[in-house]
This record gives C-alpha cells, structure tokens and sequence, in this order.
C-alpha cells in the first residue's frame, strides 16, 4: 500500500464524516431544539425542513447511481462488442515468445537464420507441438514497423499521397498455423530461400487500396524504407486486426523470412491440448543456445486481452463505483422512507382507525418515496445525457444514449427504490391503530 494514497483515503473519510455531522449537531445546538421536543408544531415545521434537505440528498444519489450505472453499462457492452469482433486470426492453443538475438555472436543475417532454423527443427520434433512457425511481428502486439511503399511501372506517391504499409517478414506456415486465409494466390513455401526471386504477400486492404479493380497477383512492389528490390506479390491474405479490435485494418505486406533474415522476431507454435507449449519453447531455445534469453512468452489469447484490459478496467472499475452509488441510493431510501414513515405513525393509526386497509397504507408510502426515485432518475438520465459526448470517446461499437442500457438502468434503479420503500412501508401498516395513537 502506498502511504500518500492511504493517507488520502483516510482523510477523505475524516472529512466527509465531518461533514456529515455538521448539520444534525447546529440543529442539536441551537435553543429552539428544546422547546421542538415538546411543542408537536414547531417540530413538524423544523421537521418538514430537515425533511426536504433528507429528500434532496437522496434525489442526488439516485442521480449519481443512474449516471455511473449507465456509464458502466455502456462501457461493458462496448467490451462485449469489442470481444465480438472477429481479429482474423485465430488464438487458440498458440503460444509465443519473442527472441532478441545479441549482437555479439549474431551479427550476420545468416547467422540469426541458423539459429531460427535450429530452434525450429527442436520444436518440430517436440510431442505436442503441432506446428512451429516464425514471425517478426505478432499480430495485436506492441511493436509495429511500417514504411511507404512503391509500385513497379508507376509513378512514385507524393509526400501527402504515400500509404503507410505495415512491414513484416514470416516463415512457411505462418499463416495456416495462425488461421489466417489466404484468399489469392499461395502462401510462403520452402522453395522462397534466400537464392530464390523475392515475393511478397499482401492483405486484402493493401490490394483494395493500391490495386483498386485490378488481380494484383504478379505485380512486383517493394518497401522503400530499407530500399529493398521488387517483390513478386504471390498471395493476399484475410485482412486481420493487427493493431487491436477498435483500430483500422492497416495494409500489410509480408516477405519470407529466409529472404530477409533479422535477429528480432518472435516463434508461434500451435500445441495440442494439455501441452506446455510455455516449457517447450524454452526448453528448445535452450538446447540450441543456453545463453539466448526469451522474451514475452505468452499465448495469443493473452495478448488480445492485453489488448482490451484497459477497456476492460475502465468497465469494471465503472461497475464498482456504480455498485457502491447504488447501494448508498437504497440505504438513503431506506433511512428517509423509514424516518418520514415513524414520524407519521399517529397519522397512520388515524387512517387504519377510520377504515384504511393495510395496503393503502403501503401504497400511499411507496407512491410517495417513488416520486423522490422518479426525480432521482430524471436528474441522474439528464446528467448521463450531458456526459455522453464524453463517454463517447471511449466506447466501441455502442450509441453512447442505448436506449436499452438506459432502460435497465432505470428499471434497477426503480426496483431498488421500491425494495427499499417498501420494507418501512410495510412495517407501518402492520402497527396496530390503538398503538398507532398512542404514539405520541
């Protein structure tokens, strides 16, 4: 625990203790509260008062809880939106670890593809792994390379025109272990070595946008940025959502990794079930280089929720506030319902007394205390309408005025204040009338 923000807390708590104590002890203070306990009307002027002070603060925390009740709906039917959306790939049972070749003993591509080839060939021969692959950059991580690109025969783009491509390499059997599709043309193949011709890949947003109308299997483009030679575009992929669920598909273009061998990138395996596929990276790193440390070993599921955690804590952190707001609304429901209701008990044996049923009685309190709910919850929908452009920018998929989520809200909202009114409600009308006027 951090000290200043305990310390904070705890002052807060002081102060609003504090706070609430203020004015019950000037009322308690003053000379007029002895003759209010014997003198009926001036009591029930003071009391009226005291009353609509109670009533409003109740109106404000419904409106509080409706506010933070609505924002944690929206937010957590935007994470389910956002889990909804398909990411291209598919994050079962694969497993990664990125892989960061020092310098000192890797300095020559070839060397670094040595070492992928070895590690490769140990987890091809591990039980359980199904496939082994390898990438530069892993879809929805934090480390993304781009450049601008150049197509073959034509004119260069111009500042302002040049499309940001996303730049990656990978090795055969990259995309069918990761369950992406390859829609035109062929995947990466083992005959695609170093000697061969280049040949590249694309994604379907890469082809829309720089082959508008046109197969673009056969043209030859290439990434100006490490002024690299053309390319043979020999596939197209599903597009996939490389940069996150609520980000833009970006255009991507692959080159094999025997082509273009680098000491960054990351091994992919897909292990059957049960299997470590964690320990056999490991372990398959460690056969052929002790010394090589990895980096991020996680699952593909794991990055794609590192990906929503922050919408995901925003939601749940929302939902808490909500929960506490609405909690305090009942409690303050409660305790005014239940205060007004025992200041009546004499009117109350009065009405029973002159042929009231009991469930008049119940009906003239809850009506009563749900016109507060009712003023609560317009307050609180026109506060939830206010903050709603700023809501907004942190929702996906979801109409920051839901009608839907503003009518559960309201609906448990509603069903809370009447819980709450009722129980004191209830009470009363089971006191009987001779003790009822006998109250006082």
């Amino acid at each position: 625990l951090d000290p200043a923000p305990l310390a904070a807390t705890i002052g807060a708590a002081l102060l609003a203790g504090v706070l609430a104590g203020i004015a019950p002890a000037i009322t308690t203070a003053r000379p007029e509260a002895y003759s209010e306990l014997k003198e009926g009307a001036a009591r029930a002027t003071a009391g009226a008062a005291r009353n609509r002070v109670r009533l409003a603060l109740v109106v404000a925390e419904i409106s509080i809880a409706i506010a933070l009740l609505a924002g944690a709906g929206l937010m957590l039917k935007s994470y389910a939106a956002l889990a909804a959306v398909d990411p291209g790939f598919d994050a079962e049972r694969i497993e990664t670890a990125q892989i960061v070749l020092p310098r000192a003993g890797f300095v020559e591509p070839a060397a670094a593809l040595r070492f992928q080839e070895a590690v490769t060939e140990v987890l091809a021969r591990t039980p359980g792994v199904e496939a082994v692959t390898v990438v530069d950059r892993l879809p929805q991580g934090n480390w993304n390379t781009n450049g601008d690109i150049a197509i073959e025969g034509r004119e260069p783009f111009g500042p302002s025109e040049s499309p940001v491509v996303e730049r990656r390499r990978a090795t055969p059997g990259y995309f069918e272990t990761m369950g992406i599709r390859i829609v035109r043309g062929r995947s990466f193949s083992a005959a695609d070595g170093p000697s061969a011709p280049p040949v590249m890949i694309v994604n379907e947003a890469f082809a829309e946008r720089l082959f508008p109308g046109e197969d673009p299997i056969g043209k030859r483009a290439r990434w100006n940025t490490d002024n690299l030679p053309y390319a043979e575009i020999v596939g197209v992929f599903a597009d996939v959502k490389s940069n996150g669920p609520d980000q833009p598909v970006p255009l991507e273009s692959f080159l094999p990794f025997a082509q273009h061998p680098d000491g960054v990138f990351a091994f992919v395996i897909k292990v059957a079930p049960g299997t470590d596929g964690q320990r056999a990276l490991h372990d398959a790193v460690a056969s052929v280089d002790p010394m090589t440390p990895l980096h991020r070993v996680r699952s593909m599921e794991a990055i794609r929720a590192a990906r929503m955690s922050s919408k995901k804590s925003i939601a749940v952190l929302l939902l808490a506030f909500a929960a506490v707001a609405a909690v305090l609304a009942a409690l303050g429901i409660y305790g005014v319902v239940a205060h007004q209701t025992a200041q009546r008990t004499r009117e109350v044996g009065i009405r029973l007394a002159l042929g009231a049923k009991p469930r008049d009685v119940v009906q003239l309190v809850v009506g009563q205390s749900m016109l507060v709910v009712g003023a609560g919850i317009g307050v609180g929908l026109v506060l939830s309408a206010a903050g709603s452009r700023v809501l907004s920018a942190f929702l996906f998929g979801t109409n920051a005025l839901d009608p839907v989520v503003y009518a559960v809200v309201v609906g448990l909202v509603g069903l809370i204040g009447l819980a709450a009114s009722a129980i004191p409600a209830v009470r009363a009308a089971a006191i009987a009338p001779a003790t009822a006027l006998r109250y006082e």
